[in-house]
């Protein structure tokens, strides 16, 4: 069974190989560099195993025509923000699903379409396409099957590679060196001999992202599959790298590992093979090509000292046969601009022979460095020949937009293949070829960037108090309904002068600086922890009283005149990050608000004159730092004037609340948020109660919610029992909050960062050291083949109870119960002070070594197989936070 995307038709094979990544930092491709810039890259998969080929739109333009079943798209640059996404049968106008996916600027997504063609589902999964180590390679999975049970995915000799992936749910991607591995994908908690599915040497290259979808159905006519997503990382330093595309083109000649410097690059590529263009350092060294399997040291079937190809370049190098003997022949690529409804194709001849290729009505001939054509995107009949040996291949060619396509004619005259290598340069989702029998050019109209939906308004149906105007411009609130009207001509008389501005006495603040949709916290206190006051929109004006200072002591005054900077702060090393200030804010009730501001949000001026310097601004009237802020009696809370409905965390102190992805105690942690934090209430959604699960809250209303801080917001689900919703000061009930009609998917605007709980008091494990996404095992003994007593998430706070003979195990207590956790995921603390794993009593019968070696993973102890990797696994409840 293959886990590579292939597609044979008429002997044609298509190797979708992406490059986005690359090539959207790379200077030469400006569009693309724009693109990147602004907005980020979605990959579609079709998962439905009951459901003909389908077409893909996002907001009205068909983004993928004609996808089969267990294929994928490559990357497309999308604009940020929220975006329609609808699924119908190919050829019909009967809509399958229709949802929403929203997008930030940078993120990479892949949408899978999955559940069953009577009920469509998609799942949202963030992939990770930061540089990776030379020579390593970047894995993660998705279970695509929708009545499956929870999976394993193991390594042919039964070790785990990857545990308990849910279906529908995010795991942890982990890097590892490029390898070949067989594996087995299994029950969770299953052997070898019980698999689903099994792969023998499936191949993760260096320099790329592997994605490991299991399809299919567990009971059903359509059985379980795999499909292997591979495409290029970002480069580190993409101006000095050369992209280079390796193509095994040698017909009788078994599969090659390809070593770049020494290190194994491409393992296990076989005949009629293409990898993704990959970034290289030209200065590398030789490129060696070995045995599929053999070792580093074995003797070489080919080796190239330099592919002379310089920083920002690109090429492919097409591997082939001669008199039995591999050869190479290194044909560059040109990755310049590129429109995204017009394709770039390149004719390689890797057979020796001369080459004739016809697309549609163009003609293309082979040389030495091959022969490139622009075309625009569309369906192609195409056909090849070669005259010696003698080679004839016919089939049709989709051709997207803003794509270059390497036509590689390999064969021996008897085992013939036509590769067809795909690297995107500018494809965009409107770059889909028309559909057969449509114009040959693309048809569909792209969406511009402005034009990408809005995220949505917060709810109608609960009225805003009617005193309260809603600010303008916020992402969250409904728009202003009234606007001021210009003054009338008969206001000024003819002969009078214009009026002059008023200059403001005083220093004036003015917000700026926000990501869009962000709203900026006053605060009452200076600091990022402090419980915010009230929000305040973008351009909003603030009266500066002063600056941060010490301390007053209790009973004396907190603000006095300063002639120079604030002595708390060195104005040689100062940051705008470090300056705070004491504002107030007149509410649009009437009311006002005194508190603190952070100023790295704030534009100042003084008696209408800039105020930028630092020891400028430090020669305000220095605020004592435990000055309180206020809220004006009378007003209404001005944090309840900016939004429609509020919630209040509700949980004990030093406990945080979980923010879910979905609405459910299983789905992946997205952020972390304090007691007595609030939030913006949109909706709700009932879920069914499972049943005995560990951590299961008490209720089963979720909240679908944003919760803001000074640089961003994330919006995802909480559980209700831990909110007190208010509006305008005043209780609100649950039955009036509005029901989703549809369930979105949480995610993150701007820049959030994590809500870190106090240190604990007493001996504590805070697990700090799992990849994003990760949670780490619960077992009932100190190895990894004991039973699992749950899943523990990044952040969690543990009681530790003892270690074991080696120190490579804790016994901690989790939600009640005791077990054991590996340490090479966790930093231990006394009182918040560190704590040496030697010194934590040893409570088993083992003999005790702690203290004369240095602990790391024991023969067991590691859950992936890899010490590099860090045991990620399907999120489940934290045992340390409220659900």
């Amino acid at each position: 069974m293959s886990f590579i995307n292939r597609r044979i038709s008429f002997t044609v094979v298509l190797i979708a190989a992406v490059m986005l990544a690359a090539f959207g930092q790379n200077a030469r491709n400006s569009a693309q560099a724009a693109q990147a810039a602004t907005g980020g890259r979605v990959r579609l998969v079709h998962a439905v195993p009951d459901a003909p080929a389908v077409d893909v739109t996002i907001d009205g333009t068909v983004a993928a025509r004609a996808l089969d079943y267990a294929a994928a798209t490559r990357y497309l640059a999308i604009a940020a923000g929220d975006h329609t996404v609808a699924v119908a049968a190919t050829g019909t106008t009967t809509s399958l699903y229709q949802g929403k996916v929203t997008i930030t600027a940078g993120q990479a997504l892949t949408v899978v379409v999955e559940g069953t063609a009577t009920a469509v589902e998609t799942g949202v999964f963030e992939d990770d396409l930061g540089p990776v180590a030379p020579g390593n390679t970047r894995v993660t999975a998705i279970d695509a099957i929708k009545d499956g049970p929870a999976i394993d995915i193991l390594r042919g000799d039964g070790s785990p590679l990857i545990q308990g992936l849910k279906y529908g749910t995010p795991y942890g991607a982990f890097d590892i060196p490029a390898t070949a591995v067989s594996v087995a994908v299994v029950p969770s908690g299953g052997a070898v001999s019980a698999a689903l599915i099994k792969a023998d040497n499936v191949p993760l290259i260096a320099g790329t992202h592997n994605t490991l979808v299991t399809l299919g159905t567990a009971g059903g006519a359509v059985k379980p599959s795999t499909l292997l997503l591979t495409a290029p990382v970002d480069a580190d330093k993409p101006a000095d790298s050369a992209f280079v595309r390796f193509a095994h083109a040698a017909a009788g000649i078994p599969a090659v590992d390809l070593y770049v410097g020494g290190k194994l690059f491409v393992p296990n590529l076989e005949f009629g093979a293409a990898t993704p263009h990959l970034a290289l350092d030209p200065k590398a060294g030789e490129v060696t090509a070995r045995a599929a399997g053999s070792a580093a040291d074995s003797a070489a079937l080919l080796s190239v000292p330099d592919l002379g190809l310089a920083g920002g370049s690109a090429g492919t190098v097409a591997i082939s046969s001669k008199d039995g003997k591999l050869i190479a022949g290194i044909f560059p690529d040109n990755i310049s601009a590129l429109d995204a409804k017009t394709a770039r194709l390149k004719l390689i001849s890797a057979s020796g022979g001369n080459a004739t290729l016809k697309v549609g009505d163009k003609s293309l001939t082979s040389s030495a460095k091959g022969t490139a054509a622009e075309m625009p995107a569309g369906i192609y009949d195409i056909s090849a020949t070669v005259d010696s040996p003698a080679i004839a291949l016919t089939g049709k060619l989709p051709l997207s937009g803003g794509v270059l396509y390497d036509l590689i004619v390999a064969g021996d005259g008897t085992n013939n293949k036509f590769i067809i290598a795909a690297t995107s340069l500018n494809e965009q989702i409107s770059s889909a070829p028309a559909a057969v029998g449509a114009a040959v050019a693309q048809a569909d109209t792209p969406v511009p960037a402005a034009a990408a939906t809005q995220p949505a308004e917060a709810p109608t149906d609960v009225p805003p108090p009617p005193t309260v105007a809603a600010p303008p411009a916020a992402t969250d609130v409904p728009q202003p309904t009234e606007t001021l009207a210009a003054p009338a001509a008969t206001d000024i008389p003819p002969t009078a002068a214009p009026p002059q501005p008023t200059v403001f006495e005083g220093v004036l603040g003015t917000v700026f600086n926000l990501n869009e949709g962000v709203n900026l916290k006053i605060r009452e206190y200076p600091n990022l922890t402090s419980r915010a006051l009230a929000l305040i929109q973008k351009d909003a004006a603030l009266v500066v009283i002063g600056v941060r200072g010490k301390a007053a002591p209790t009973g004396e005054p907190t603000s006095t005149p300063t002639k120079g900077p604030t002595p708390t702060v060195d104005t040689k090393d100062v940051t705008v990050d470090a300056i705070w200030l004491y504002v107030t804010w007149q509410a649009p009730d009437g009311g006002s608000v005194t508190g603190w501001v952070n100023n790295q949000y704030v534009s100042l001026t003084r008696n209408g004159k800039p105020l930028k310097d630092f020891a400028d601004i430090l020669t305000l009237k220095q605020i004592a730092e435990n000055t309180p802020g206020e809220v004006s009696t009378g007003a209404v809370t001005p944090i309840a004037s900016v939004i429609q409905t509020i919630g209040t965390v509700v949980v004990n102190d030093g406990t945080n609340l979980q923010m879910r992805r979905t609405p459910d105690i299983a789905a992946e942690s997205i952020a972390l948020i304090p007691a007595n934090a609030q939030v913006i209430v949109l909706e709700k959604t009932e879920v069914k109660s499972k049943g005995g699960l560990v951590g299961e809250p008490d209720s089963t209303i979720w909240l679908w919610v944003r919760y803001q801080s000074d640089s961003g917001s994330v919006v995802g689900w909480v559980n209700q029992q831990y909110i007190k919703i208010t509006h305008g000061g005043r209780k609100v009930e649950i039955a009036d909050i509005p029901v989703a009609k549809t369930i979105q998917r949480g995610f993150t605007e701007g820049s959030v960062a994590p809500v870190q709980p106090p240190p604990a008091a007493g001996l504590i494990a805070t697990v700090d050291k799992l990849n994003e996404g990760a949670n780490l095992q619960l077992r009932r003994d100190p190895n990894t083949t004991a039973e699992s007593l749950g899943l523990i998430p990044n952040g969690s706070q543990l009681e530790v109870l003892g270690r074991n003979g080696d120190g490579n195990w804790l016994k901690v207590t989790s939600d009640g119960k005791d077990g054991w956790i590996s340490t090479q995921y966790v930093a231990v603390t006394k009182n918040g002070k560190v704590v040496k794993i030697a010194d934590i009593t040893n409570v088993t019968t083992e003999k005790d070594l702690a203290a004369s070696i240095t602990p790391g993973p024991s023969p067991t102890a590691t859950a992936l197989g890899s010490a590099t990797a860090a045991a990620p696994v399907a999120v489940t409840p934290t045992l340390t936070a409220t659900q």
